[in-house]
């Protein structure tokens, strides 16, 4: 009776991710929190704003898109001195490197060589992380385009109340009156975010704060016949990966246990380049279909480097690693530590060693294999997951591992010879080679950084395969289910 039991609720579960790309209506529920005035950022607005238009592109009928917004008055936006940078939704920013309004895309990150500066606003205030400076020049203060009818890209409507508990309960309730079995449901946060002391993250609302396990009551309440997916840029962001379930899956644009990085006041790349992405039907993975997963990617590569943006998926494969890898034979080779660095005296030169022997570590973890994977589930290695194989394994990851291993023997070289002579050497002579090695350390960082996103892509890619081999029967199916909400095509 038990295995019944469970059998039944395992079909309707995969019924239900089925049920995402039929003929189901969109509906959509738009939040920004902002806290209070001095915090509720322009970006906040412009991430509103850009989501609201992509939603609106893609045919979701205005009256099925909640907006709840700080205070629940657009006035309430702190918009100290510059215009958005967005006359029009063209292409946001990249860090680093501008864009054309309207030109096509071209998806890369950071340049390593790319300084990282203070906004003129200095640190972003706590719960928010240090902004970055974007490329473009400030332009004179326009507090005119603060307004709903900029807001709605002209359209004649209102905000649907400020961001309180309350209201987000209240419309969600307004929701579930009207959400038929098969519609779908994107909830888009964009916000501060904070660490749950209890555990888990955080939404900040207007003057108060929702925890995931709060949050996850109110979907709860959702039939499992409707799909939801949630898309955050926030701080801890993935933190509310925890939200995932039969019918629910979330994008996020950072770890659970990091902050976000912004761009300017206006700019969140992830936050703005995941609704472009939506809005422009961009296949970023090249298999013939424009999906959330898509829009996702999109605004992955074009990210600050530093924020690692995460899925349901990646908290599946997280959660379960060790009963994947029950069955797994094969043991990973142990990774050689770095000889020669490790002796310097000095611990300027202490610190680049320790980033060598990270960089090692990194490395070792960087290759990709299909073998293995039985013949009954090789359908599971076409569409995305094949495309995601193939756009690895095309990477410059290579060239930047080459590149790095002619830095670091260099590095090796040269710290090895100053550790010789460094008692030879004059207080000044100390002194210059220290600057020198806090130099060559962060700069090894932000290099590191670069290789780090794309070696956690392999990592999860490869608990991804290795599920695929050794994972059972009722993982692949929650897999599947996962696989087929994130992957979405509106």
């Amino acid at each position: 009776m038990v295995k019944l039991y469970f059998s039944l609720i395992l079909i309707l579960a995969i019924s239900v991710a089925n049920a995402g790309d039929g003929d189901g209506k969109n509906y959509a529920v738009i939040i920004n929190g902002g806290a209070n005035r001095a915090s509720n950022h322009q970006r906040y607005f412009e991430n509103v704003r850009t989501m609201y238009d992509a939603f609106r592109s893609n045919r979701i009928a205005s009256d099925h898109i909640m907006v709840l917004y700080g205070s629940g008055k657009v006035e309430d936006t702190n918009s100290p001195s510059t215009q958005p940078i967005f006359p029009e939704m063209g292409q946001p920013g990249r860090y680093g490197g501008g864009g054309s309004y309207g030109s096509p895309p071209s998806a890369q990150v950071m340049p390593s060589e790319t300084k990282m500066e203070p906004t003129r606003m200095g640190t972003i205030p706590s719960g928010d992380g240090t902004g970055v400076k974007s490329d473009k020049s400030d332009k004179p203060a326009a507090p005119s385009t603060i307004t709903l009818d900029y807001l709605f890209s002209g359209e004649k409507r209102e905000l649907d109340g400020g961001a309180t508990s309350q209201n987000i309960k209240d419309k969600f309730r307004e929701l579930r009156g009207k959400l038929k079995p098969g519609d779908n449901l994107t909830l888009y946060i964009t916000d501060h975010g904070e660490q749950d002391p209890e555990g888990g993250s955080t939404v900040t609302l207007w003057g108060e704060s929702m925890t995931v396990n709060q949050l996850g009551d109110l979907l709860r309440e959702f039939p499992l016949t409707n799909q939801i997916r949630v898309v955050t840029n926030i701080c801890y962001g993935g933190g509310l990966t925890e939200l995932t379930s039969s019918n629910v899956c979330v994008f996020a644009n950072q770890q659970g246990n990091k902050t976000s990085l912004s761009e300017s006041i206006d700019l969140d790349l992830y936050g703005q380049n995941f609704p472009y992405a939506l809005k422009k039907k961009l296949d970023t993975d090249k298999d013939s279909k424009a999906t959330y997963w898509d829009a996702h990617l999109y605004a992955t590569n074009l990210d600050n480097p530093q924020n690692i943006p995460t899925t349901s998926l990646e908290w599946f494969l997280t959660k379960n690693k060790n009963k994947i890898l029950e069955g797994r034979s094969k043991k990973i080779s142990p990774i050689q530590s770095v000889s020669g660095c490790s002796t310097h005296p000095d611990d300027a030169f202490k610190q680049i060693a320790s980033l060598l022997e990270d960089f090692e570590r990194m490395k070792g973890k960087m290759g990709i294999s299909t073998d293995g994977i039985p013949g009954s589930r090789h359908q599971y290695l076409k569409g995305s997951l094949e495309k995601t194989i193939q756009n690895l394994k095309g990477k410059d990851s290579a060239a930047i591992l080459d590149d790095l291993d002619l830095r670091i023997q260099d590095l090796k070289a040269s710290i090895a010879e100053s550790a010789k002579n460094w008692d030879r050497l004059s207080p000044q002579e100390q002194a210059a080679k220290r600057q020198q090695g806090q130099l060559d350390a962060q700069q090894i960082k932000i290099k590191l950084a670069e290789v780090e996103k794309d070696r956690r892509k392999y990592e999860i890619l490869n608990l991804e395969l290795d599920l695929l081999k050794y994972g059972d029967d009722n993982m692949i199916k929650e897999y599947s289910s996962i696989r087929r909400c994130l992957e979405y095509a509106y």
